[in-house]
């Protein structure tokens, strides 16, 4: 399946402002420039803005830089940044339509020409992987070549790389089928264990119909004894509990009044406290008065008064000292009666002291009673459901029935019926595991992958021969790859050259692209080549393949793209269709397209 970009469209998308910028994938093989005018130099101009993110953040949500998503929102305008892909795919138009700050996705297909969009974006991306045919690391290793952003296919893990050479390859689709065929394997396994155990009651019964009647009813009466011994156990059991739960009804009452006595306690407790407390607050209180008086009349008892000095043996003296002993001798009877308040007030204190610590035990006594028999009086409701299907079980089966031919006789179509079901549904089981035996990692996979994997090897060192590179590079068959050289001597991936590996990663590029083709599974119309070609590589290297994409594009009409600084490509104007110029001013990028 070929996917055909056709044209986008972005809005506040990074460097590109508020201004809708259309830009169309038109045929053929273009070199991309760009001049950051805001900082006199050629980086920074948008061109991986335009080829590489917005072209990953409309189709998957994110970016091949790995950029914070609310950072893609042009830092000027700062909101409604959109982007909107046009696509086609198997001679059918899709379209795309991604939003951030307010965060959107709309999917359109010629089915849903009003859009799809789920309550989850994340549901929406899944839609469009599915219909699409492509994950987003798929796209990054088969469309991208990003020098700067992306990692080569052979620094991928086995699984990444399995992932990626089987969406090339077309066979991901036997993956899905064998998922299905096991689930489905996996419930007529649970359906023919429920067939198997009615097989084995039918059977089971049919059996017991034909054999004699003396020992059937003989069976009969003595499964009929056991049914009724076990009932009988069972109430008595019950009658256990029943007793039990009268004996925890009174630990209950008991423990209920306990604990309304201690609670009652504790109030007394509280009040004797706070009048233990008033005692003797009013006794110091009466003690000060008693003090203060008896002072006074002590001053008083001299021939003078020490204040006024006025005759003590006055009428009016005298007369205010009976008061005040008058005074002493009532606040005293008060004070006696308050101590012996507090007194009382002590002594009821500690006894409560006391009764609360005996009932504190006493309601700890039955909690622990009623603690250790909650777990048996649990079992009662369990126990008295089995006790009803064993009586309904003794009530509802005729145990001197007399069995007839016309009743084994429907016992045994019975038998008969749900055996050939049974059997038919055992076929299709061991049908399904074939099945899924073909679909697995090691049935029809592996057929496909061995077939294709000599020719996927052939093109890889084909371009690697373009390239005049002196070693050779073979995947086997669960895609491990061997880089051997002229000599014969086995290297790593990672023992190469900048130079050498780049070449590795080109050659292995191409030659996916003749895989896909060949199998009919993932094609695109589009490449972009993000300075792939500036570093690590030379310029012969670089020419040598521009020319073998330069014939790739032609036969196949894609729409390619190679943005490099390099001078020597630059200059190369016989190899490109066209130039694309991305201008950057005042913080906003503008595109114009050369032909």
């Amino acid at each position: 399946m070929r996917i055909n970009f056709k044209r986008m469209r972005l809005r506040n998308f990074l460097s590109f402002g508020n201004t809708p910028t259309d830009f169309e994938f038109k045929d053929g093989l273009f070199y991309v420039t760009g001049e950051n005018k805001d900082r006199l130099c050629r980086n920074g101009a948008g061109k991986t803005a335009l080829f590489i993110d917005a072209i990953s953040y409309a189709m998957f949500g994110k970016t091949i830089r790995k950029i914070n998503l609310p950072e893609i929102v042009n830092d000027v305008n700062e909101s409604e940044c959109e982007l909107t892909l046009w696509l086609e795919v198997g001679g059918r138009d899709f379209r795309i339509e991604r939003g951030m700050d307010p965060r959107y996705l709309r999917f359109f297909t010629p089915q849903h020409k009003e859009g799809i969009e789920k309550s989850k974006v994340s549901l929406t991306q899944k839609e469009i992987n599915t219909t699409l045919g492509v994950d987003y690391d798929t796209y990054a290793g088969f469309i991208l070549s990003c020098i700067n952003y992306s990692k080569s296919f052979l620094d991928l893990s086995i699984k990444e790389k399995r992932d990626i050479l089987e969406n090339i390859l077309g066979v991901q689709i036997f993956g899905s089928m064998f998922s299905n065929v096991r689930e489905e394997y996996n419930r007529y396994r649970n359906e023919i264990k429920l067939l198997e155990q009615k097989k084995d009651f039918c059977k089971e019964y049919m059996d017991s119909l034909v054999k004699q009647q003396g020992k059937f009813n003989k069976e009969q009466q003595k499964n009929k004894d056991k049914k009724e011994e076990e009932l009988h156990n069972l109430l008595f059991d019950i009658n256990q509990l029943n007793s039990k739960i009268i004996i925890v009804e009174r630990f209950l009452k008991k423990y209920e009044s306990c604990f309304e006595k201690l609670s009652s306690l504790e109030g007394q407790k509280l009040d004797a406290e706070k009048m233990v407390i008033d005692c003797e607050i009013k006794i110091q209180r009466y003690k000060g008065q008693y003090e203060s008086l008896n002072n006074k009349l002590k001053q008083l008892s001299g021939n003078k008064c020490p204040v006024c000095n006025s005759d003590t043996n006055l009428q009016d003296v005298v007369e205010h000292i009976k008061e005040i002993k008058l005074e002493i001798k009532k606040i005293k009877t008060i004070l006696i009666d308050k101590i012996k308040n507090r007194r009382e007030n002590i002594g009821l204190l500690k006894r409560l002291k006391i009764n609360i610590v005996v009932s504190k035990k006493t309601v700890k006594k039955y909690n622990d009673a009623l603690m250790k028999n909650d777990y048996d009086i649990k079992l009662l409701p369990e126990l008295e459901l089995h006790r009803d299907e064993l009586e309904t079980y003794l009530k509802t089966n005729n145990f001197n029935k007399i069995i007839d031919e016309k009743e084994v006789e429907k016992s045994k179509e019975k038998y008969n019926d749900v055996k050939i079901k049974f059997d038919k549904m055992k076929m299709d089981i061991d049908y399904l595991l074939t099945i899924s035996e073909i679909l697995s990692d090691k049935g029809v996979k592996r057929y496909i992958t061995a077939r294709v994997l000599p020719y996927l090897n052939k093109r890889i060192n084909y371009y690697l021969n373009e390239m005049d590179c002196n070693y050779v590079v073979k995947f086997d068959s669960s895609f491990k790859e061997t880089i051997i050289s002229r000599n014969r001597v086995q290297s790593s991936y990672h023992r190469f050259s900048g130079g050498e590996k780049k070449r590795i990663d080109l050659a292995l590029l191409m030659a996916f692209f003749d895989v896909a083709r060949r199998q009919s599974s993932i094609q695109t119309n589009l490449l972009v080549f993000d300075e792939a070609l500036d570093t690590s590589l030379d310029v012969d290297g670089a020419l040598k393949f521009l020319k073998i994409l330069k014939q790739r594009v032609e036969e196949e009409k894609l729409s390619c793209y190679v943005i490099s600084h390099r001078e020597a490509i630059e200059t190369q104007d016989n190899m490109f269709d066209g130039q694309i110029k991305l201008e950057k001013l005042n913080r906003f990028t503008d595109i114009e397209r050369i032909e």
